[in-house]
């Protein structure tokens, strides 16, 4: 054991390697199969295991199919989201612009502020006075 560690604890963590094994257990099927005698159970464990693999195998190619269609439309999706964003863009600015357009007008019919006639005062004072003394006489 030269230049090996004696302990896994002792080793750095560049020199360990990590793997995933997965075991697929199953019980022989008895009976019914039509061969029987001890070198049948080896071809039939040989077949599973090779029909496990292929449903595997199928399995990954499906989920390898469905991946690449889903990058396509994310894609897809993406691309719409870009242009979306982009007509948003344009509409605002023409918002922009058109707001910029009409607020001159704006301006210039609210620059002229009311003006007081001399006979909505003189009305305006003869009601407050005729209100107080109603007010004070049936009160």
């Amino acid at each position: 054991m030269d230049g090996f560690f004696t302990r896994w604890k002792d080793a750095p963590i560049e020199a360990l390697m990590d793997t995933k094994l997965k075991c697929v257990f199953e019980l022989p099927v008895e009976g019914g199969s039509g061969s029987s005698g001890p070198d049948s159970a080896p071809q039939e464990d040989a077949r599973r295991v090779g029909d496990s693999a292929n449903n595997h195998d199928g399995e990954l190619l499906k989920a390898a199919k469905e991946v690449k269609i889903l990058r396509e439309e994310e894609s897809s999706l993406r691309q719409e989201n870009i242009k979306l964003k982009e007509e948003l863009l344009l509409v605002q600015r023409q918002l922009d612009t058109l707001r910029s357009a009409s607020a001159p007008m704006r301006s210039t019919i609210t620059q002229s502020p009311p003006v007081l006639q001399p006979q909505m005062i003189v009305i305006a004072i003869l009601m407050a006075l005729s209100g107080i003394i109603l007010g004070k006489f049936l009160l």
